[in-house]
Parts: structure tokens; C-alpha cells; sequence
């Protein structure tokens, strides 16, 4: 799994779990099985980043593949192809079925991927604007066990027929549901993040919150004063709203000098401003802020999970933007610190 995507497991889950509740019994196992591929195919967005210089791969990824707009179309001839597949030997499945299945499929993707950090351009080419609500953690244990307990009870062998496309209609409904409970509570921790901010008197023009990794109980808030990044961590099981931020400089003015680059330009809109810039042997290094940081923000400083080095040559002009490993070594003492606090400790 990578650190901008829902991992795979999760997006091939909701797949299958889609299409055994429209297909269901109906076509063995077929409906599970195209379901789960289905989902995982806007992802593989990913082949051609050999292709392409290393900023245009966060511009490429989660664009042309997870528009809504090219998927309902892949949907419907999927869809019309599956059932020229099967239609003879699956009498009980129509057309309308696998147009659905292969639609509905198609569009959890960006569905799902537009609940994280990382931003999707669900509406391109109308729109270059990436969108992100930030609600849900790449990685919700929640969610995906959801999904996956419902599919096995829907696929048993024992289950009955008749039970099989509720198994899977019960676990879309629990896990959704769930989806929409993690956006109150976002409404509701973005509230203590903005009250705490004034409580301290921290002046910023934007603010962003978003869960932390592997659940919806602890959450990262970060204020952009331009010059600076405020970061803080709440958790719902805190026993005050006291939060301790930390002041991270931008340190803008270095970057300055290359904002005319359309591969800075890429950057600093992948970040969505979240950034802090240091420099080099070599140049500088850019740091993106809004994914996440390898120490979880337990301490005071640590690589971010997403780096790129702007390789200057000897005239000072950006020769090569190079991307830098995504993670280090987490030791067990970061993760037992991470879990305590997550449970308010």
C-alpha cells in the first residue's frame, strides 16, 4: 500500500462486496469476483508513472482514472461486455444488473478515496481542482473488517440463498453508515481544533483536520498562517480540549525563487500549502505536511511521509526534483506512544 491510497484490500472489499449485493446468488460468485477488480482498476493509474517526470505523477494519479465522468462511461461498456460474458449461462442476471454492478464498482474508488487526505480530481477534465473531505483515515481497521465480515458471510456455503445479497446490503449499510459518522465527528473535532487556536490567540487563514492513521478516535489539525504551520493533535478520549501545538516554519522564502516552475507550482498544489522547505547539499528539500510525518507528530521533529529534493545546478535553477523514500524504520516505542495516544494518554 502506498501512503496516498486507501489500501487495496479495503477498495477490492467494497468491490466485491458490491457486486455480490447487486448480482448476488444469481451468478456464483462472478458479481464478488468482477466487483473487487472493478474497484481495484483506477488505481493501476500507477503503470505509467515511469513515463512521467516525478511531480507529474501526483498530478496524474487519482486524475483521469477516478473522474466520474470516464467511469461512468467505463461502466456502462463493462457492464455491456460482462453481460455478453455471461448473459447465456446466468439467465437470472440482466444487463441492467451488470451495467450496475460494473457502475457502481467503478465509482466506489474515487467515492472512497475522496473521504482522504490526498485529493482527487473527481471531475476532470471540467476540473483540475483536486477534492478531499479528510474524514476518513487511509486505513480504517472500522470499515474495512466491516466489509469483509459481511462478504463472508455472503459468500459461506452455507449461508443461504436468499441471505446472501442481504449479508452484503447490511455490511454496505453499517460501513457507509459509519463513512457518515466519521464526518460529524470531523464537524465536531474541526470545532474544538478552531476554539483551541483562538484560546491561544494563533492567527491563520486556513485550517485543515484530518483522522490519523488506522482510525476516526484520534485527529491531526493543522493551521496555515502562511509563514507558518500549526499542528496538533485531539482525541475524542482526551480528558480536556487543551491542545499543544506545534509551530513548524514554511520557510517560503526559499522556495521563492522557483515559484514560477510548474514542478514547484505542482508541489506546493499537492499540499495544498501544508509545506516546509530546508536546504540542502544538493538544493532543497520540500517537505508536504498534509499526508503525514513518520513520527506521527509525537515529537518534535521527523521525515514526512511524502519529500521531494530540488536538485539546483551550478546557475541555481531547479535541474531535477527527485523524490525521496516514502518511510523509515518506526521503532515499537513510536507505535506503543502512538496508540496511547490515540486512547487519550
Amino acid at each position: 500500500m502506498r501512503g496516498d491510497d486507501l489500501d487495496s484490500i479495503t477498495q477490492a472489499a467494497l468491490g466485491a462486496v458490491i457486486g455480490e449485493a447487486v448480482v448476488g446468488h444469481k451468478a456464483g460468485k462472478k458479481g464478488a469476483i468482477w466487483g473487487a477488480v472493478l474497484a481495484t482498476i483506477p488505481d493501476l493509474d500507477v503503470v505509467v508513472n515511469p513515463l512521467l517526470e516525478t511531480t507529474e505523477q501526483i498530478a496524474f494519479h487519482r486524475g483521469p482514472s477516478h473522474s466520474i465522468f470516464l467511469l461512468v462511461i467505463a461502466g456502462f461498456g463493462v457492464g455491456w461486455l460482462l453481460d455478453r460474458r455471461y448473459g447465456d449461462c446466468d439467465a437470472g442476471v440482466s444487463r441492467r444488473d451488470w451495467v450496475t454492478m460494473a457502475l457502481l464498482a467503478f465509482l466506489s474508488q474515487p467515492f472512497l478515496d475522496v473521504l482522504t487526505s490526498y485529493g482527487t480530481y473527481l471531475f476532470w477534465p471540467i476540473s483540475r481542482n483536486p477534492h478531499a473531505f479528510s474524514s476518513v483515515s487511509i486505513i480504517d481497521p472500522i470499515y474495512t473488517f466491516t466489509l469483509l465480515i459481511s462478504l463472508a458471510v455472503a459468500l459461506f456455503p452455507k449461508t443461504h440463498p436468499a441471505w446472501r445479497p442481504w449479508a452484503t446490503r447490511i455490511g454496505l449499510a453499517l460501513s457507509t453508515g459509519y463513512l457518515g459518522l466519521t464526518m460529524i465527528v470531523k464537524l465536531h473535532v474541526g470545532q474544538v481544533f478552531t476554539d483551541e487556536l483562538d484560546r491561544q490567540s494563533i492567527t491563520y487563514e486556513r485550517f485543515e483536520e484530518m483522522p490519523a492513521i488506522l482510525n476516526s478516535v484520534l485527529w491531526v489539525g493543522m493551521a496555515d498562517s502562511d509563514d507558518d504551520v500549526y499542528v496538533g493533535l485531539y482525541s475524542l478520549l482526551d480528558d480536556d480540549r487543551e491542545i499543544d501545538f506545534q509551530r513548524i516554519d514554511k520557510n517560503k522564502e526559499l522556495l521563492e525563487p522557483y515559484r514560477g516552475d510548474v514542478r514547484v507550482e505542482r508541489l506546493v498544489r499537492f499540499s495544498r500549502g501544508l509545506y516546509t522547505v530546508s536546504p540542502t547539499d544538493d538544493g532543497l528539500l520540500y517537505e508536504d505536511l498534509h499526508v503525514g510525518r513518520q513520527d506521527f507528530w509525537l515529537s518534535d521533529d521527523a521525515p514526512t511521509i511524502f519529500r521531494w529534493e530540488l536538485v539546483l545546478d551550478a546557475d541555481g535553477q531547479i535541474e531535477e526534483v527527485r523524490r525521496m523514500p516514502e518511510r523509515g524504520d518506526i521503532n515499537g516505542d513510536t507505535v506503543d506512544r502512538y496508540f496511547d495516544r490515540v486512547l487519550g494518554e
